[in-house]
This record gives structure tokens, sequence and C-alpha cells, in this order.
């Protein structure tokens, strides 16, 4: 049954990354660029597309990994010297609470600090492979900027809190600019003319039109693979979260070397990227979404 939901992925995976569009660009040399995007969080169903994309795309070919992060507040905590106790003299250290605040990174949302894990999981399953891992970090101030500049018509006539959440995040993340940090810091731009995502139909990359996004786990013959299978054989929700939901979808996983991001429960894009707590935290995602609104 695993190896069977695998070769259907890998089927559905392997037409999206082989039939692709002209290159605008031909002075760019082939090999120098990648060709495919991944929306890509460290999840399993971003890992298992990467996996399996790495299957089917030339091993000279980079593949771009789009993992978009919101920033968030710096929680600052205070000194243990300040706290009451027995051991407080034992317990004080500045250096090492100078240090804490240094390491802090105001975009290391959940999908940053899994993107990350997955990224290594990936080098360890293909090391020869060049894997971009773009950090797209996004402001408060870009995201007002863009949203009204481009989102909010792209997202039109969807206008509720879920639509601007999703609609931000994966449009940041399809623009693919970042920076790549592989022991040097380097701005980069993302030119790849196909994205693959885990995403449903109904979430789609808010029109940004430079690509073709493509979407496996609904190509027909995965859903009708899916569809003649029993629930009890695609899920067991009396075991514990990070197991039993999609379990076949992690035996899979697990099948194709990727035991760690096997094990990762569910968690929705517009939280893991951390947009959800830059806005009002006591909205509902079926509010109407002020912020939608044009000027």
């Amino acid at each position: 049954m695993v190896s069977a939901l695998i070769d259907v992925l890998s089927e559905a995976v392997r037409k999206r990354v082989q039939y692709l569009p002209a290159q605008d660009d031909m002075a760019i040399p082939n090999h120098a660029k990648a060709d495919i995007g991944v929306l890509f969080s460290g999840g399993i169903d971003s890992m298992i597309l990467a996996a399996l994309a790495d299957k089917h795309i030339p091993a000279d070919k980079p593949i771009d990994l789009l993992n978009v992060a919101f920033k968030i507040q710096e929680i600052k905590v205070p000194p243990k010297s300040l706290k009451k106790g027995k051991n407080k003299k034992k317990d004080s250290d500045p250096d090492k609470t100078q240090s804490d605040q240094r390491s802090f990174n105001c975009f290391d949302v959940p999908d940053r600090i899994t993107g990350r894990a997955g990224l290594q999981e990936l080098k360890n399953l293909n090391p020869k492979r060049k894997w971009n891992f773009i950090e797209i970090n996004v402001t408060q101030e870009e995201l007002k900027e863009m949203r009204q500049k481009r989102i909010c018509h792209l997202v039109h006539p969807l206008d509720t809190v879920l639509d601007d959440s999703l609609g931000c995040a994966v449009w940041f993340a399809a623009r693919g600019i970042g920076v790549i940090n592989d022991g040097i810091e380097e701005l980069y731009t993302s030119e790849a003319k196909v994205v693959l995502t885990g995403i449903g139909a109904d979430e789609q990359l808010a029109g940004y039109s430079r690509h073709r996004v493509r979407f496996p786990y609904l190509d027909e013959d995965v859903v009708s693979f899916l569809n003649r299978l029993p629930v009890s054989e695609k899920a067991d929700l009396s075991l514990p979260r990070g197991v039993g939901e999609k379990l076949l979808l992690r035996l899979a996983a697990i099948e194709l070397g990727l035991g760690l991001s096997a094990l990762l429960p569910k968690r929705a894009m517009q939280f893991g990227s951390r947009i959800a707590k830059l806005e009002d935290n006591h909205e509902k995602a079926s509010d109407k979404c002020k912020r939608l609104v044009t000027t």
C-alpha cells in the first residue's frame, strides 16, 4: 500500500517537473539556476514533494526550497539573576544571557526551524544535489505595503481573515526574494518557473503570474488511488498527533528516507509562518478582513 502511494505520487511529480515553460534568458547557463521551486516548510507534505522531485530532476540542476517567515516580536527573558529563589547566584550567568539574546532571530518561526531541519534531511538523502534553501523574510511594513499594492487585488473577491493570511504567505513565498545562508549570507531571487505545492486547489498562488503552480497531491491518479482506500488505511486518529493523521503518507515518508519529518504534526501555513501572529489575535478565520479593503 505504501509503495503504491509512493509510485502514484512519484508519477504525479514527474509529470509536473519534466514539462517546463521555455526559458526567457538563455544567456544564463542552463545548469546554474533552478527550474523548479517547492513551497517548503519542512513538513511532511513539502518534504515528500522535494524528495520525489529529486528523483526526476537532472542531478546538476538546483532545486529552490521557498521558506517564508513573518517577523515575530522579540521575547525579552529577564536574566536569571533577577529571579527569586535559593539558587539565585548559582543560576546567574550574564555571558550566557547575552549569548542567548544575540542568538535570537526574529524570523525563527516554526516553519523556518522545521525547514532548516528538512534541508539537512534532504542533504543527507542526496548530498550531491544543490538545495537552495531560500529564507524569505517579511517585515510587517513590507507586508502592509504589498498587501495594499498587489495582494488585495489578486485575492479579490475572497475577503476573509484566512484568505488574507494564506494569500499573503503564498504570495511572498512564490515571489522568491530572500537570502541563502550557506556559511555566507547572500541575496537570492528564485528564477524557477514552476512551483510545487502541497496545498489544495482553493489555496492558490494569489495570481502570481510568472509561475506555473502545480499540485501533485491533486493529480487525478493520486486522488483516485486515495479515494479507493478505506479511511482506516489512510489514518488512525487513535494514535498521537504527528502519527495518526495522514498515517499512510507518514509511512511513505519513512520509506523515502524522511524519518524526522515523518513525525511532525500538521501545522497550518498561517501559523507556521507566523503571519497570524502579526494581526489581531481575536480575529476568527471566517471573519471579514478589513485589511483586504483597497484604498
